[in-house]
């Protein structure tokens, strides 16, 4: 029941991230504030996360689990009933103009930004959204989005896939290495949401004005491999709160740097598949990582039976030693500098295609534009081979 529960919930939860992240492109892409948007919508996700670390032990020792599951509930639905309101919303605009229509050609967004002072100014330069072209996006054209795609789900996965484990496992970190109780660890823990929340819009300012997108994910890779190898050679000699502040600012930057940037890679048509690779990397990343951390931990926790006591505590028995800690952070010291390898890759491969990632805010827009066109043409060349392939299908049947 529990692995039924657990496979529904990643199957609405990453469905919601898919959508989440493509009405946030669709409405603010290409404008002033983008990546500013998108740290909002990442500062909620963070704050419910800290929520969870701060209340619901406190709602299970005071009325029991199934009091808590359902204030999960509760929360739950209403997320449900703000994204009907938020679809709502969406079709008004669509029907009134505010939005061009979803599946729409070209960039895909409200704000076309051809002119790179009227960019600044923040003053929108584009047609009307009628004469943008319609091209729905087709499976079939997955081949020709950028390569600039592929990296960026890579890098999600290696920096999600180094953070977040280690935010699984702070607690027992803390308990082992700190020697902390559960309550202390817990909220520790619960800081590095906190710091994500209040961080991801202030980061996602600055992204807004320099730009420069595989920069930040190059300083965010770069300080989480600084951060765990601090934590290798010297345990327990970086305070607990800091250490989750640093590395929540570090995520901050990441995100910052990450999901604002997605939409330039591909069409406003392919947005949807876009934010869906990106996330893909980055749950193939949560899945697999985890099992390895998990796997190690569990070679390095002793019980009582086999240290041969009997006065040991039941908490301490199923902590595992230090040793295998360090096993774990040298693993994530690993992923991080594997993220700062392909932040690297990604700067290169981007500055062979117009650079459109490294480009300032002032230029970026006509860039997107230009790029939209050349992946829109080879739509085009698909559509008329398959075409050209079905006619030649259906003459040698009729002539059979």
């Amino acid at each position: 029941m529990m692995v039924a529960a657990r496979f529904l919930f990643g199957c609405s939860a990453e469905s919601l991230c898919v959508s989440q992240n493509s009405f946030v492109s669709r409405w603010f892409g290409g404008s002033k504030f983008q990546a500013f948007a998108f740290g909002i919508s990442i500062s909620f996700s963070r704050l419910g996360g800290a929520l969870v670390y701060l209340l619901s032990p406190l709602v299970a020792k005071a009325f029991g689990a199934p009091a808590s599951a359902f204030a999960g509930f509760s929360i739950a639905f209403i997320s449900f009933c703000a994204a009907l309101g938020l679809v709502w919303i969406d079709y008004a605009s669509e029907r009134r103009g505010v939005i061009p229509p979803q599946g729409g050609g070209g960039r895909g967004h409200g704000h076309s930004t051809t002119d790179a002072k009227e960019l600044e100014d923040g003053k929108s330069t584009s047609t009307s959204t009628e004469a943008a072209p319609k091209q729905p996006f087709k499976l079939s054209y997955f081949r020709t989005l950028p390569s600039t795609l592929w990296l960026m789900a890579i890098a999600c996965g290696l920096c999600y896939g180094s953070a977040f484990p280690f935010v699984a496992i702070a607690k027992t970190y803390f308990e082992r290495t700190y020697s902390m109780d559960g309550e202390t660890a817990s909220y520790d823990t619960s800081l590095f949401h906190l710091m994500g929340a209040m961080l991801c819009p202030l980061i996602g300012l600055a992204v807004d004005r320099i730009g420069r997108g595989p920069i930040w994910l190059g300083m965010s890779t770069t300080g989480l491999a600084c951060l765990y190898s601090f934590l290798f050679a010297f345990p327990g000699r970086l305070n607990a709160i800091a250490l989750m502040m640093v590395l929540s600012s570090l995520y901050a930057t990441f995100v910052a740097g990450l999901w604002s940037f997605v939409n330039f890679t591909s069409p406003g048509a392919a947005s949807g598949f876009a934010f869906g690779i990106v996330i893909a990397g980055c749950n193939f990343a949560l899945a697999t990582n985890p099992l390895v951390i998990g796997t190690v931990l569990d070679a390095f926790t002793d019980s009582a039976e086999a240290n041969g006591s009997k006065d040991v505590g039941v908490d301490a028995d199923l902590l595992p030693s230090e040793q295998g800690f360090s096993y774990v952070l040298a693993f994530l010291v690993f992923t991080s500098l594997l993220g700062l390898a392909n932040a690297i890759a990604l700067w290169s491969v981007d500055k062979a295609n117009k650079g459109i990632l490294m480009a300032p805010p002032t230029v970026r827009g006509a860039l997107k534009e230009a790029l939209d066109e050349e992946v829109l043409a080879k739509w085009k060349k698909l559509d008329e081979a398959e075409r050209h392939t079905n006619d030649a299908s259906e003459n040698a049947t009729s002539h059979a």
